[in-house]
């Protein structure tokens, strides 16, 4: 099958969709190409945080071969860091997908301009087009801000007048599925749920013994529930279970007053808290491979499943966006209930049997969530779609 994704950023150092899925569809023999920028995304404190892993920013056009895919990389007609809006030259676009003549277009973003270079090509070929969406009610309010609602309209009647020719949609949860028929208009029955997968190796688990390491990485940010999760494992220490407890947190702080607070915490707690900056992945593996339990208790994450993967049982918060890794709500934990949370996984700390039980049952989740499992999952979404 020959497919091509087009997305604004494609980043090879960090193990996003964009990136991990055109991968893994090559490793299943499918034909693959990825039109995108020659840029990264614009995240904010790039030069700080981020080039060090990934170098700069912005990159050089053409085209060149990466794990058995084509990336074209061109230069956008406009960009807006500040919202991530890029728009490719789409005429550029139309002509790469005709000179490529791939049968499946994915497009990376239902408010994507280069969905019109799709649905062009698709006019003149036949081709499907398929328009994922990571977006959601909580991580895109859309309706707090004027542009916003602006784009969201143009887009609505796009979406619209563009259905014949746009085959399915593919969002990440179904938080996006909800935000997609809300915001969007899009009907229910074009949509199929393509979940986030995870990288790394075939999940073991990494077993849970007198020494317990939790573990989290991303945007140290407030909403992320960070400083819950560092004083939940504190109300652990102090029922004195018998286990050396640890915390490793891994990425950049959201600004210096939130630092300061966290920091001031980390003094007082009775245990030991390890503090890292943004790692590469492979790094960042070995981190959760000597960890054990990951804590994602506030707004979701893409590392979630990297985390599981890796060995750990990762409890998080509740939310529609992760509600397919939460087991039934046996692995949600309340931000804003410590002592409850407390109670919660200390109460699985004193049934050993149940908590076995429960990493088991997570072990077999994530192992439907790989990138492998998602990877093979698209292929016959593309291929079921009349």
């Amino acid at each position: 099958m020959k497919i091509t994704h087009i997305t604004n950023y494609f980043m090879e150092g960090l193990n996003y969709q964009d990136t991990e899925l055109p991968i893994h569809q090559a490793e299943l023999k499918c034909d693959v190409s990825v039109i995108t920028s020659e840029r990264y995304y614009p995240f904010p404190n790039y030069y700080a945080s981020y080039k060090k892993i990934l170098g700069d920013r912005i990159r050089e056009e053409g085209n060149y071969r990466f794990k058995s895919c084509d990336i074209f990389r061109l230069k956008p007609r406009f960009e807006r860091s500040s919202s991530s809006i890029v728009i490719l030259p789409l005429f550029r676009v139309f002509n790469l997908l005709r000179k490529l003549s791939p049968k499946v277009v994915h497009v990376h973003g239902e408010l994507s301009f280069s969905i019109f270079a799709a649905v062009l090509y698709a006019t003149t070929s036949n081709a499907k087009v398929f328009v994922d969406c990571h977006a959601d009610n909580v991580n895109f309010n859309y309706k707090s801000s004027r542009n916003a609602r602006i784009l969201i309209n143009i887009f609505s009647v796009a979406h619209k007048l563009l259905s014949s020719k746009i085959t399915g949609y593919l969002p990440i949860t179904q938080a996006s599925s909800d935000y997609l028929q809300e915001a969007l208009k899009i009907p229910k029955e074009k949509i199929t749920l393509l979940p986030l997968g995870a990288k790394g190796k075939q999940p073991v688990v990494n077993e849970i013994a007198r020494d317990i390491a939790f573990v989290y990485s991303g945007k140290i940010t407030r909403e992320k529930g960070v400083l819950e999760a560092l004083k939940i494992v504190q109300g652990l220490t102090n029922r004195n279970f018998p286990h050396n407890f640890s915390f490793n947190v891994v990425g950049e702080f959201g600004d210096a007053t939130f630092k300061s607070e966290v920091l001031d915490v980390i003094q007082k707690l009775d245990y030991k808290v390890n503090l890292y900056p943004f790692l590469n992945f492979e790094k960042l593996e070995k981190i959760y491979r000597q960890s054990h339990i990951g804590m994602w208790i506030g707004t979701a994450s893409n590392s979630i499943q990297d985390c599981a993967c890796a060995g750990c049982i990762v409890f998080i918060g509740k939310s529609r966006t992760t509600s397919h890794l939460a087991l039934d709500g046996e692995l949600i934990l309340d931000a804003g209930n410590v002592e409850d949370s407390v109670n919660k996984l200390g109460n699985l700390f004193e049934n050993r049997e149940k908590l076995d039980s429960l990493v088991k049952r997570s072990q077999e989740m994530i192992n439907r969530y790989t990138w492998e499992e998602i990877a093979k999952t698209s292929v016959k979404v593309y291929q079921n779609y009349e």
